[in-house]
This record gives C-alpha cells, sequence and structure tokens, in this order.
C-alpha cells in the first residue's frame, strides 16, 4: 500500500491484506497456528506488523492476554537476511515443510523480545523451540505467510496441512499386567505432552532395544482421544486387553486376490506410502509406451468408469496387489508364502521373485489383450451357492457346455461357460430357490471357451524368461509349489484356460499349522472361501483384509497390523512412523530407503582393522544425524580404497545400518543384527552376479548395458574365464540366449 516512503509500511494495508487472505481461504481467524512473518527488521516495520497480526489474528484468541494459545510467530530472514526479490518464497517454502512434518521450528538468533512490541497484548509469541505442530480436532493444521513488496505490494497466503490418514497404531507390550499398567501411563503422558504421533513414536523408540516382552495389546487410532480412550481402558482392564504372545508366530500368507476387489480410488489411501508410490511409478514407466491411458490415474481417480475397461482392470488389480504386497513387507511382515487367484497368480509370482516387475506387466497387458481381441462377450462366470457336486448334479446334461471354474470355498461353485449355457442353467436353478450371480464379467474365464485367446497369449509371451523364486509360491494352475522357471508363457496360457485350484493351495501352505493369511487388494473378495476351507481343520487361523471398499486402506493395514503384532509380528516401526512425518531420529526419510536397501562396504587389512573401521562408522552414523544412508554408501563405494578383509551390510534405514555395523564391530548387545556379508576378498567358490531389480535387466538393456560400461563387459569377461567349462554362460543368459541348464552353475539374480 501506499505510504510516506519505501522504509514506512502501511498498516492499513496490511490489515487490508490478511482479512482479504482469510476472506478468500474461507478460514477463520483462530484456525491460523503460525506465521511465517515478512519481518522487516526496521524498528518502524516490526510494530507495524505486529500489529496487523495482533488485530487480525492474535489478540482476540481466547486465553491469549494470559500467554495462553498465542499465535506463533516466526521468519526465516533470521537465517538468509533480505532476499529482495525471492523475498516470501524461503518464507513459503520453509512453512510448507513445517506443515509438512507436522513440527514448528525455532526462529534462528532470536534472544530477546522487541520492546516496541506488546506480545501478550497482540497475542502474539516468537517461536523459540522446536515443537509438535498444535493439533486441532476437525480441523487440519494452518498457517499463514506473509510478503510485503519494496514497491507497496503485500500478499499473505493461507496454507493448509495436506490430508493425512491420522491412523496411527498404538502398540503396547509388557512383561506383567503390572508393567503393561505402567507401559499404558508412560503412554498416556506421552500422549498428552508431545501430540499423539511423536509421543507415540517416541516411546516406540525408547523401547526399540530392549527384548520383546510376554504380554501385548494394540489398537488403531485416529485422534488423542481414541489414545487416551483406548490407554483408559487397558488401564481398567489390562487382564481383558493384553494378549500373550505364542512362543512361535504363526505362519504368513499373501493371497493375491483374482477379480472383484477393484474400486475407485482403492490405492489413494496408500499414495503417500513411498514405497507404494515407487512401485505405481515404476510400473507407470514400463507402461508408458504400451498404453493411452494413465495406471496413477486410474487408481486414484473417483470415477470408476475406467475400471471398468478390461485392460485398465486387469492391469490395477496386479499392479495394487504388488503395490500392498510392497507394502506390508517394508512394514516388516514377511510371507512364508505367496498364493494366487486367477490373474492374481502373476501378482503372486512378481512378489515371490519368478518375475520382474516388467515381465508382470507384460504378462498381465498381453493376457487381458488376448482376452479382449479374442474372447471377449463369448461368455461368463456364474456363482451357484451350493456345493459343486450338487451343483453339478441338479444341472446334469447340462455340465458338458459348463465347467467349474473354481475349486475354492466348499459351499459354492463357479461355472464358467458361453451366454447361452449360463442362461440355460439360470433357468434350471431359479425355480429351485437356489441362490446364484453372474460374475460380472464378460469373457467365459478358467474354461474351454477360452480357446480362441489362448494362442495369441502363448505368442505374445514368447520371451518371457522367469526366474527362481526367493519366497515359496503355491500355484493355484498347477496345484503344487513353483521354483519360478515353470511361469513361463504356457504357465499363463494355462492360468486363462485351466480352473482355480483355490482349495488345494490354501490346504498345502497352512502345513497343519497356526497361519495369518493376508488379502492383497482393495477389498476382500477370496477371504470368505478361505474362512470356509480353513474351518475344516482344527488349527487356529486369522484372515486379514489389507483395504475395503470405501474405507481408507492404511487404517484397514494398521488394523491388521494390530493383530499381527499381538500375534509376534515385530513390523519396522521406523518405516511406519516416518511415513506421515513422524521422524524418529535413526529413520532414513527418503523415498529409496523403504524399497531398495543402500549397501555399505567397509574393509580393512586385517580382521582387527575391519573390526575397527566399522566401530568408527558405527560412531559418526550415530553422531551425524543429517547424513543421508544413500550419500555413506556411495561414498563408501567410491572414495575407500579396499583392502582384502571386507564387509557388505544392506541397510534401508539408518537404524538397520547402525545394528549392522555394531555387529560387525562385534559391540555388546549386537548379536544377529543387520544383514550383511562378510569374507575374503581373494576366497575361491561360487560365484554371483547381482543386478538392483529396479534394472529391470531384460536382453535388451544387457546389451545396452554392455555396450555402454565397458567395465561392466570386461568384468563379465573374467567372470566367464574363471567358470571355465561354462564360458560364456553369463553373457549368454544376460542377453537371453543362454542354456537355461546353464543357470544351475551360474545363476544371475535380482537384488
Amino acid at each position: 500500500g501506499f505510504s510516506n516512503g519505501l522504509t514506512a509500511p502501511n498498516p492499513k494495508a496490511q490489515l487490508a491484506v490478511l482479512r482479504a487472505a482469510l476472506t478468500d481461504a474461507r478460514v477463520e481467524a483462530l484456525a491460523i497456528d503460525y506465521v511465517e512473518t515478512h519481518g522487516p527488521g526496521t524498528i518502524l516495520g516490526d510494530p507495524m506488523e505486529a500489529g496487523a497480526l495482533g488485530a487480525v489474528l492474535g489478540a482476540r484468541r481466547p486465553g491469549a492476554q494470559l500467554g495462553e494459545r498465542t499465535l506463533r510467530i516466526g521468519s526465516i530472514k533470521t537465517n538468509l537476511g533480505h532476499l529482495e526479490a525471492a523475498a516470501g518464497v524461503a518464507g513459503l517454502i520453509k512453512t510448507a515443510l513445517a506443515l509438512h512434518h507436522r513440527a514448528i521450528p525455532p526462529n534462528l538468533h532470536f534472544e530477546r523480545p522487541n520492546p516496541h512490541i506488546d506480545f501478550v497484548g497482540e497475542g502474539l509469541a516468537v517461536q523459540t523451540n522446536l515443537e509438535p505442530w498444535p493439533e486441532v480436532e476437525g480441523r487440519p493444521p494452518r498457517a499463514g505467510v506473509s510478503s510485503f513488496g519494496f514497491g507497496g505490494t503485500n500478499c499473505h497466503l493461507i496454507l493448509e496441512a495436506a490430508p493425512d490418514s491420522r491412523a496411527r497404531l498404538l502398540a503396547i507390550e509388557a512383561e506383567d499386567v503390572a508393567d503393561l499398567r505402567a507401559q499404558a501411563l508412560a503412554c498416556f503422558g506421552a500422549a498428552t505432552a508431545r501430540g499423539l504421533a511423536r509421543g507415540i513414536a517416541d516411546l516406540r523408540l525408547s523401547r526399540r532395544q530392549q527384548p520383546a516382552k510376554r504380554l501385548r495389546t494394540a489398537a488403531m487410532v485416529r485422534t488423542r482421544e481414541a489414545v487416551l480412550a483406548e490407554l483408559t481402558t487397558l488401564l481398567s482392564t489390562p487382564e481383558q486387553r493384553a494378549v500373550a504372545v505364542a512362543p512361535r508366530r504363526p505362519r504368513l500368507i499373501f493371497v493375491c486376490p483374482g477379480h472383484g476387489s477393484q474400486w475407485p480410488g482403492m490405492l489413494r489411501g496408500l499414495l503417500r506410502e513411498p514405497v507404494v508410490r515407487q512401485t505405481l511409478e515404476q510400473c507407470q514407466r514400463i507402461l508408458a509406451s504400451r498404453c493411452s491411458w494413465s495406471l496413477l490415474e486410474a487408481l486414484s481417480a473417483d470415477d470408476g468408469r475406467r475400471l471398468e475397461e478390461l485392460e485398465v482392470t486387469q492391469l490395477t488389480l496386479c499392479v495394487g496387489a504388488i503395490a500392498i504386497g510392497r507394502l506390508w513387507r517394508a512394514w516388516g511382515v514377511e510371507p512364508d508364502a505367496i498364493v494366487g487367484h486367477s490373474i492374481g497368480e502373476i501378482a503372486a509370482a512378481q512378489l515371490a521373485g519368478a518375475l520382474s516387475l516388467e515381465d508382470a506387466m507384460t504378462i498381465a497387458l498381453a493376457r487381458s489383450r488376448a482376452i479382449a481381441e479374442h474372447a471377449a462377450e463369448l461368455g461368463g462366470m456364474l456363482v451357484v451357492h451350493r456345493p459343486q457336486a450338487e451343483t453339478v448334479a441338479l444341472l446334469g446334461p447340462l455340465m458338458e457346455k459348463l465347467t467349474v471354474a473354481v475349486d475354492g470355498a466348499p459351499a459354492a461353485t463357479v461355472l464358467s461357460g458361453t451366454h447361452v449355457s449360463l442362461a440355460a442353467a439360470e433357468v434350471i436353478l431359479e425355480p429351485l430357490g437356489i441362490r446364484h450371480a453372474r460374475v460380472d464379467i464378460q469373457y467365459p474365464s478358467h474354461g474351454p471357451a477360452m480357446a480362441p485367446a489362448l494362442q495369441p497369449l502363448r505368442e505374445a509371451l514368447a520371451d518371457l524368461r522367469p526366474r527362481r523364486a526367493t519366497t515359496p509360491l503355491r500355484s493355484t494352475v498347477r496345484d503344487g509349489w513353483l521354483r519360478g522357471p515353470e511361469c513361463d508363457a504356457e504357465h499363463w496360457v494355462l492360468n486363462l484356460r485351466e480352473p482355480v485350484r483355490l482349495a488345494g493351495a490354501i490346504r498345502a501352505v497352512t502345513e497343519d499349522e497356526p497361519s495369518v493369511f493376508i488379502e492383497l487388494g482393495g477389498h476382500p473378495v477370496v477371504l470368505g472361501p478361505i474362512r470356509e476351507l480353513l474351518a475344516e481343520r482344527d488349527t487356529a487361523r486369522w484372515t486379514l483384509a489389507s483395504g475395503r471398499r470405501n474405507e481408507d486402506a492404511r487404517e484397514c493395514m494398521l488394523t491388521g497390523l494390530a493383530t499381527l503384532y499381538t500375534l509376534g509380528i515385530d513390523p519396522r516401526w521406523e518405516v511406519i512412523d516416518t511415513v506421515f512425518g513422524v521422524v524418529a531420529p535413526e529413520a532414513e526419510a527418503e523415498v529409496a530407503a523403504v524399497a531398495t536397501p543402500v549397501p555399505l562396504l567397509i574393509s580393512g587389512k586385517s580382521e582387527a582393522g575391519l573390526r575397527a573401521q566399522a566401530e568408527k562408522l558405527h560412531e559418526a552414523l550415530q553422531r551425524e544425524q543429517d547424513w543421508r544412508l544413500v550419500d555413506v554408501g556411495y561414498s563408501l563405494a567410491t572414495t575407500r580404497a579396499c583392502f582384502e578383509r571386507r564387509a557388505l551390510i544392506f541397510a534401508s534405514t539408518r537404524f538397520e545400518a547402525i545394528a549392522g555395523l555394531a555387529a560387525i564391530a562385534g559391540l555388546e548387545g549386537s548379536a544377529g543384527a543387520g544383514q550383511r556379508v562378510e569374507g575374503l576378498a581373494d576366497i575361491e567358490g561360487a560365484m554371483a552376479w547381482l543386478f538392483p531389480a529396479r534394472l529391470e535387466l531384460t536382453p535388451a538393456r544387457a546389451a545396452a548395458l554392455l555396450a555402454r560400461e565397458p567395465a561392466v563387459a570386461a568384468s563379465l569377461e573374467r567372470s566367464d574365464a574363471r567358470l571355465g567349462a561354462a564360458a560364456g554362460s553369463l553373457r549368454a543368459q544376460l542377453l537371453g540366449a543362454g542354456d537355461p541348464a546353464l543357470a544351475e552353475a551360474a545363476e544371475i539374480a535380482g537384488m
């Protein structure tokens, strides 16, 4: 606004811009928690800005005159000075980051208040320490940012934190009931004093180095009030809420569903999970040149019309199961076996390590296009709510034109056939009052009517190169365990043509032991049949969904994680607490850290030298909290000499790196920590070439890599020379021209 000079602010203009911003944002003054001020730094300018803030935002706050609930203010100018043309931008960035981390940072170099500003009267307070962002039930965190131009232009922005799944997992363990009460009281105090998310994370951090306790209890909570209510109940009836952890945890089974689990926006609640976002973006890049539609848009859109398209449906089902499975693993839930239902077997094979991500996308895309071009509208599927034997007897001769498509729930039968044969079955069932319903697909999957699509699918997948599975994979196509190489083109032809043998797979993976089945889909469609199958057995079993229609997927997964925690599973809290801005001191705040472990290479001339280097790096990582793990790994690999005695640690977080280094250094209490490999560089023996899975090293990409990187090609030649009789096998395997039998002598693995 106009004033007496360049250094003389116009107080009326400042009042006007603040009020206009509130009006435009449709926000009340009391809903602003913090203001990043312009901070002129002059005797006249600072009191005027404070007066305007107090008049519009501060003084009318309840308790402000008593120094309570004051408006917090600060300015980045104390960090950077006057930025001239960039004034306001730095403050905007600072405030956006503060909202993201749900924390208000202290104002740098603040020593004493300006005597010309009545802070109490204006209801203002300069932020002097790092604090959690105030939590107010019913609204998101909000902040204002002011910038006043040298020529008289004033600007005030109101920022609101992005929508946040406020769900947290309240998990407590104790040795006995008395200890449980003590832990609950500690959590009660922490959640009250430090905020819901920060308090829960800090308590978990303080207990992380303690041995596992006998009793556990856990619950998914959204608000501080819910936490306090849960803790109050726990304090009053601890015996009823706590679960004694069994000496041995149950088997964990991932189940990748087929058609029916998709719904609009089913992964929206998980898009801020780094491993989910990374997986979707990887798949998007793979599909970009092959599809005219966006995978991310299809998975997050409110409009479900895209999901009605066959190609979109099949790919989103496959990608969704892979992303959810990777998230469970990032949270510390590692399956003992994986099962896939129908198209879900593609995702199961990828999660088990038998397929690269690119191969999985290729199969799903080829499958959907073969169906669309050669089998669409040829028929459909029908669910009859009667046991298989009874259904077959009722339909009699008509069964010659129908196929039992799924061997699943004992009390239901799924039929596949042409539209004419399905309609004939409905004519028989309707007068008998037998409940039945059409499956919402327009092709006769898992039956002989799919014949026109089989050869096109076989040809499209002729170059498929499956690899050895790293997690036990039970097939519902072959009704047996798969090592990995069987997942070739012919297997996926059978997957489309043959019945889904779910019952046999479920019975096999439990091995008559207590088992937990986790369905990796947006809505449970396989858990019902699984529960019916498991009811036949006496062993304990649990079924957990990863999402439910029109519900927040993260809340659903946290509810399942609460059950897993009480069953003895130890989650990776440093990953879970980091996602929504609660960063434990040892947690890596980088997207790649969750999905791609960082290799840390250390070496020494002797065993003592190696341990000394490990201890030195261990101390440095504990001391230097701002070191990024990926930078440490790069520095170790490129700037340090490699001596004879070597160790390699794979770490996804700072906590894992510190634990692994402690184990190598032989520090007290470190036995068994970390994922590491130690040895002498000159030891003869088996050889392994490891390529990061994210490279998706197809033969074409391998050829490009060897042409682009002479050092890799030379190293590969030296490796082939060491293999002797199998000379050339590594290069041949990489380029897709090798004898599969040679893979037994030299295996190329994805890491």
